[in-house]
């Protein structure tokens, strides 16, 4: 497989004239035409999309109010630490993992399928957020370095797929996995590995800084509003995602009270191991994509995360399609309403599901 990123194109002999002459047609037809995209080195081709609205989902964030406000959950931060970069690490979902800890903390999680239908997070943590205990810690697979680099995060696992180690350096991200690293991490001994890894984000954060890595930098895809009013809530919904099979199912139940999702895994309340609290999600990203088996005895996946795709959201009670589209692997992705609009969400945790297809999604909202 060739991989190919912005200015590191080779040519030699006559592909250099050939090369100067479509420069020279190029500029002389627009002297402002934009520069290809980078291709995801996951795939030999990424598709063809319009432009994403990045920069006037930044130019629009800023316009927020109050603040300084997260760009990755949009709560309150203090001044001194709003530019911080988000952590990004990748948490287990098998049954013998649960409760995970430190996912009610989270500003984001996505969960995907990895191999054999089981589930695993990336855990996005923004500058606001240092859970003490995080955990269990797994591995990487390319598709999940690709969506921390979309946050430009420092990126935390336990080691990696071969696959997933050539995407890391060929994307220069701020590694500070366990295993290739060193980075601080600890077993728990009432557990059995390798589901017993877990990590301190405080910790993390110092390590990467010892490593060299800028604690400054980040980006996020989303905009924030206020909670719609009580009156201007939905009626009582409940999502269902289903991954692969039952044991992976998660299910959001809206709770009119807190404007927030209750969730659920295999039909249970999906609780935080260190207090025993139940994941609150203030909104809900239903994303389709192309997930491919790719074959082997663990059944691995690929998993498809530029281009563009249908999307469904859930918040304030309601659900509504849309689309969801990103340029290449150095941008972020872009979430977009029926009208190409960019969706804005409530303050606080966003949870976002991985699917190949709408058939994987169940919802009150949308007369499923």
């Amino acid at each position: 497989m060739r991989m190919v990123r912005k200015g590191k194109v080779i040519v030699t002999g006559f592909g250099v004239i050939l090369l100067l002459a479509l420069f020279l047609v190029l500029m002389l037809v627009s002297s402002c035409k934009k520069s290809e995209t980078p291709a995801s080195p996951a795939e030999e081709e990424t598709t063809a999309v319009s432009p994403v609205t990045t920069e006037e989902i930044s130019q629009e964030q800023e316009e927020v109010p109050g603040g300084p406000y997260s760009p990755y959950d949009g709560k309150e931060v203090d001044q001194d630490i709003s530019n911080l970069r988000p952590l990004a690490i990748i948490v287990e979902n098998l049954p013998v993992a649960r409760p995970q800890s430190g996912l009610t903390k989270a500003s984001v999680v996505y969960e995907i399928v990895s191999e054999g239908g089981v589930t695993r997070y990336v855990v996005i943590y923004g500058p606001n957020i240092n859970p003490e205990i995080i955990g269990p810690v797994r591995s990487a697979r390319p598709y999940y370095v690709e969506i921390a680099h979309s946050f430009d995060a420092l990126f935390a696992s336990f080691g990696g797929s071969e696959q997933a180690v050539k995407v890391i350096d060929y994307l220069e991200i701020p590694d500070i996995d366990a295993i290739r690293t060193g980075a601080p991490h600890w077993r728990d001994q009432s557990r059995s590995a390798p589901n017993n890894a877990y990590m301190n984000a405080n910790k993390l954060r110092a390590f990467a800084e010892n490593k060299g890595y800028s604690l400054s930098g980040g980006r996020s895809p989303f905009l924030f509003k206020e909670d719609a009013p009580e009156e201007g809530s939905g009626e009582p919904d409940t999502i269902v995602v289903n991954f692969s099979q039952p044991s992976f199912e998660a299910k959001f139940v809206y709770n009119l009270e807190g404007n927030d999702y209750l969730k659920y895994v295999a039909g249970n309340p999906h609780v935080d191991r260190e207090t025993g609290e139940q994941i609150r999600v203030k909104n809900v990203i239903v994303q389709i994509t192309d997930i491919v088996n790719v074959g082997g005895e663990p059944g691995h996946v690929a998993v498809r995360t530029t281009g563009e795709g249908q999307a469904f959201y859930f918040l304030d009670g309601k659900g509504i399609s849309g689309t969801w589209r990103r340029e290449g692997v150095d941008d972020p992705f872009a979430y977009l309403d029926q009208d190409g609009a960019p969706v804005k969400f409530n303050r606080g945790q966003i949870w976002v599901c991985f699917v190949p297809s709408e058939e994987n999604l169940a919802a009150t909202s949308l007369g499923d």
